[in-house]
């Protein structure tokens, strides 16, 4: 690594003469950095000159009294292991402070300005890309950001670790001085630091998760974040905004935040409501800390609309309830994108559906039995077998009639065959019911209040 990190700095200062220790390199397997770092003091910063001091450490997995610990992180390895390691620092570890060229640095720069080389707005990436002209190796060593978020670390600096087979630096860069504009990052120190292995586990040490999240999935967005990319998810009103168009919300909604907790019986961490008004309905967004840390990430747990009741909160009718669903669970990360849902109405024998129901379902309903029946028709898609989906409750307040479905998948461990299934699901209601209504809103809601389906329905009496 230091072979050609001297031979950079020849480059940036001429005929400066170094002596230098060469360190051992070994080219592990890439593994990919993660979850949380704690304050990781500044380092040595830029000069006009490269130098180093002597060194003689290697890893250990103890931590000596007279070391100072600098930080930690969490990183996961190419077995799927999470390894919680400590960054330490020593008096005698190699400081290596790179000369700034000037010319080099304007260039780039000015390359930015003109709309190119975009990676080296973002300190991960200039390591990467630069890490040849460092002894580095961008395809097989480890290079993570240094929470960007830390008080200690001003807004042009950062500091990335590199991990390079059992050695780990943490490269430090700056931004140069202008007042307007995207500013590049610039590499102007290494030092190589030594690390205390904490643990290893299979999952991070979060304690008591919120039941329901998939956790495969926070932990990598919480992964991104540390890295430095993905800072929206830090802010709650973003993280609204952005996920919540999962849910069917958009930009042009309302956003309002009308609760804060800093724990909840949903989330040890941390939970906001926010109210979002969307076409004139009003919903409640239920947000989630899952990790802790005030550079936790945020995500949406659940979404459900807030019934517009009357003074009268018997106005609000259940047309429609069972409790037979209530334990299952839905385990996959989202749903089949031909999943659909339908009202189907049989009013004096004349049948009135949508095109997308089997031609056996209507064919059934046809039947004398469904004669002047709203039939609420839900259909989960292409589906692995043990999936499922049923609807759980029908209420009717005014002119808004509201279907809660549960679904089910199967577990990730869990033996499934090859069979594909379409599962479905329906209930039928009185059409006199709805009759005095003339015009119904029906909208179909899961069992943590996504939005699933929409649409009008006129009853003529």
């Amino acid at each position: 690594m230091n072979h050609n990190l001297k031979r950079a700095a020849s480059f940036a200062v001429g005929a400066a003469i170094l002596t230098v220790a060469i360190m051992p390199v070994l080219m592990p397997e890439r593994v990919t950095a993660a979850a949380k770092w704690v304050n990781l003091k500044p380092s040595v910063s830029a000069d006009a000159e490269v130098h180093e001091k002597n060194n003689s450490s290697n890893v250990e997995l103890t931590t000596p009294a007279a070391e100072e610990a600098v930080g930690g992180v969490v990183v996961l390895n190419k077995d799927g292991e999470f390894q919680k390691v400590i960054i330490e620092e020593m008096e005698n570890e190699n400081v290596i402070t790179v000369a700034i060229d000037k010319e080099l640095v304007e260039k780039r720069q000015q390359a930015v300005d003109a709309g190119e080389q975009n990676w080296l707005l973002d300190p991960v990436e200039v390591v990467r890309n630069d890490a040849d002209k460092y002894g580095f190796d961008a395809k097989k060593d480890s290079i993570t950001l240094v929470s960007p978020l830390e008080d200690t670390i001003s807004a042009d600096k950062r500091k990335v670790l590199v991990r390079q087979g059992t050695q780990y630096y943490v490269v430090e860069l700056i931004q140069p001085e202008r007042l307007v504009g995207n500013k590049i990052w610039q590499v102007v120190s290494i030092k190589k630091v030594k690390t205390t292995a904490a643990y290893t586990h299979k999952k991070p040490d979060i304690g008591p998760g919120v039941e329901g999240l998939d956790y495969d999935k926070v932990i990598k967005w919480q992964q991104n974040v540390d890295e430095g990319r993905e800072l929206w998810r830090l802010d709650p009103m973003q993280v609204a905004k952005k996920e919540g168009k999962n849910y069917g919300f958009t930009e042009q909604d309302t956003f309002t935040i009308v609760k804060k907790l800093n724990s909840s019986a949903i989330s040890r961490h941390g939970q906001i409501n926010i109210e979002v008004t969307h076409q004139g309905e009003k919903y409640t967004m239920i947000l989630v800390k899952p990790f802790g840390g005030p550079d936790a990430i945020w995500t949406i747990y659940k979404a459900h609309v807030i019934d517009n009741l009357p003074e009268n909160p018997a106005s609000t009718r259940v047309l429609f309830e069972t409790s037979k669903y209530k334990d299952w669970k839905f385990h996959s990360s989202q749903y089949p994108q031909d999943m659909f849902f339908a009202t189907i109405v049989n009013f004096n024998g004349k049948l009135t559906y949508d095109d997308r129901v089997p031609d056996n379902t209507v064919s059934k309903f046809k039947r004398s039995k469904f004669n002047n029946k709203l039939i609420l028709f839900a259909n989960m898609g292409t589906s692995p077998a043990q999936s499922a989906i049923g609807i759980e409750k029908v209420t009717l307040s005014g002119n808004d009639m509201i279907v809660y479905v549960h679904t089910k998948s199967p577990r990730p461990d869990e033996f499934i065959t090859m069979n594909v299934i379409y599962p479905e699901d329906y209930v039928t209601i009185d059409v006199s019911i709805l009759q005095e209504q003339g015009r119904v809103n029906i909208t179909f809601v899961d069992q943590n209040g996504k939005v699933l389906s929409k649409n009008k329905l006129t009853v003529k009496g």
